[in-house]
């Protein structure tokens, strides 16, 4: 969510005082990827361009639509309001990191129709990849593992 809004406001620019610890952040997720797997990355980098935790983890693998400018949109149920197929624009930085999030999803679960399969299936309990992770395992356990091994952020 910081980072959302530090973005909006546009904090993030090269001469604001966000870029250097909005790139620190950046610059470790290989080191998440190390630890935890690609799939987590894809999910903290979702959360981390949506604030989303709950809505990210329970993603259907055919939650990105392109319209006929070419622009990305996430599609996602809004569990606060109650609302499903709400729009949300991504860049297609983002949009990539989610074609190959279903690109592996995918191959995991190769026989299931993609309308069933959900975009972050969990790893135990789930032959038919319908079961999507917790979030308390992305946004909890692993990302909290991972920010507690960073060092500070530089002001």
């Amino acid at each position: 969510m910081i980072l959302r809004e530090c973005r909006t406001l546009g904090l993030t620019r090269p001469a604001a005082p966000c870029p250097r610890r909005v790139n620190q952040l950046l610059d470790a997720l290989p080191a998440l990827e190390q630890a935890s797997g690609p799939n987590v990355r894809a999910a903290v980098e979702l959360l981390m361009d949506t604030g989303r935790p709950t809505e990210i983890c329970k993603l259907g693998w055919d939650c990105l639509e392109q319209d006929a400018d070419g622009k990305y949109a996430l599609i996602y149920t809004d569990f606060k309001a109650n609302k499903a197929r709400r729009r949300m624009s991504i860049t297609s930085k983002t949009a990539q990191m989610i074609t190959g999030q279903q690109d592996r999803a995918r191959s995991r679960y190769p026989k299931v129709p993609v309308g069933k399969l959900v975009l972050f299936p969990r790893s135990t309990r789930n032959r038919e990849g319908k079961r999507p992770v917790d979030d308390s395992v992305v946004a909890s356990y692993h990302h909290r593992a991972w920010v507690d091994s960073l060092p500070a952020l530089r002001l």
